[in-house]
């Protein structure tokens, strides 16, 4: 690695390490903003102008970081082998972390494919007024998949009508997006040190 590299790299640890460290001043200023009428738009001062300011420069260098993540091999496997506590000190160890990323690859891909199936089904059980009860059936159940590219806007065209007697709807995955995205880096994470230890075990 070039002189001009490790610096770069230097510069950019740095930065993890404020984005760290300046975290709860970040969430401070957020659940500030939201707890007042406006959220935020009103408020004044030299210590709303401070928070304000350490804001916007964590959230421009967040982005920097991620980006540096995506496109710089060097500094993601820095970071990422911090993140995991990932040592490959000998061969054994090697070894071990290679098997292990295999076996947390092939963990992460299923449990990716499990997601997008449920991510497309659809399951109503509408129990039915009494009025409407014919030969003894209370309800109805219905199941489908429906898979788009894009979310498309719901239109309510039924009405209220048709959630009468609904008991239980189960539209997809209830989760936003970005719980996901984090259900799956933890996922990830937690799955190769599963697999670590039990290489470490048979060994």
């Amino acid at each position: 690695m070039s002189s001009k590299s490790e610096k770069l790299l230097r510069v950019n640890m740095w930065i993890s390490k404020y984005l760290l460290m300046a975290f709860p001043f970040v969430a401070g200023t957020v659940i500030w903003a939201y707890s007042t009428p406006g959220h935020g738009i009103e408020l004044h001062g030299l210590i709303w102008e401070i928070f304000s300011w350490n804001f916007m420069i964590w959230f421009v260098l967040l982005v920097y970081f991620i980006m540096s993540l995506v496109f710089w091999q060097t500094f993601r496997e820095k970071i990422l082998t911090t993140l995991t506590f990932s040592k490959e000190r000998d061969e054994r160890e090697s070894f071990i972390s290679g098997r292990a990323s295999k076996a947390t690859f092939y963990s992460t891909l299923s449990m990716l494919i499990l997601l997008f199936f449920l991510s497309g089904l659809h399951v109503h059980i509408n129990k039915k007024p009494k009025e409407e009860v014919v030969d003894g059936k209370h309800g109805t159940i219905t199941i489908d998949y429906k898979f788009e590219f894009v979310n498309t806007a719901k239109k309510n065209v039924d009405g209220d009508e048709n959630k009468k007697g609904n008991f239980l709807a189960l539209d997809g995955i209830p989760f936003t997006q970005e719980s996901l995205l984090l259900f799956l880096i933890l996922y990830h994470i937690a799955s190769y040190h599963i697999f670590t230890r039990r290489r470490l075990g048979d060994a």
